[in-house]
């Protein structure tokens, strides 16, 4: 289980999706729609590409401790910290007990061989992760995931009423190279 604990935002600007529109910038009715669409689009995405767009802090537990713990959402900058459920309460490992994977699409942590799993009580969420996800600032976004954000917006501008369930697949093709597997994952 995961959960975005400090979201970086859409990687479009408003500007953008007004110039996609072709909305002049002077209109605007309906900013705070496409926000909303904007943030909705870039959550469904980043959802379907197991992926955080911008820069953003994740927080995410697992039930097991494992050697090798694979990290739900890519790409992965940097590991904050890592901690373990015992005596009642979350203890921080040493990040000197483990190496960090952010070459590896997901992001993968190691515990050295030279310690042991850390003993922990016997109930869900036993490890806790905090970590750094995401391309960077909007300006290092792929094209391709701007371009399927925007195609995202533009189909819910344009059916509001009759939106379409599932991503079409223009738009799954466009992030299709940015799509990252969570197979293996505890």
């Amino acid at each position: 289980m995961l959960k975005v604990t400090s979201h970086g935002g859409s990687p479009v600007t408003l500007t953008e999706v007004k110039y996609q529109l072709k909305l002049e910038d002077s209109f605007t009715d309906d900013d705070n729609l496409l926000q909303i669409m904007m943030d909705a689009a870039t959550q469904s995405l980043e959802a379907y590409c197991n992926s955080c767009f911008v820069t953003s802090t994740v927080e995410e537990v697992f039930d097991k401790f494992k050697r090798i713990t694979c990290l739900g959402r890519s790409p992965l900058i940097s590991v904050t910290s890592v901690e373990y459920y015992t005596s009642g309460s979350y203890s921080t490992q040493s990040s000197s007990e483990y190496i960090v994977d952010t070459y590896s699409k997901p992001g993968r942590i190691q515990i050295l061989d030279d310690y042991a799993i850390p003993s922990t009580d016997n109930v869900i969420n036993r490890q806790k992760v905090t970590y750094q996800s995401g391309y960077g600032a909007i300006g290092a976004v792929p094209d391709p995931i701007k371009q399927a954000v925007l195609v995202l917006v533009t189909e819910m501008y344009e059916r509001r009423e009759n939106f379409v369930k599932r991503l079409p697949d223009y738009v799954q093709d466009l992030v299709r190279d940015y799509r990252y597997s969570n197979l293996g994952r505890a």
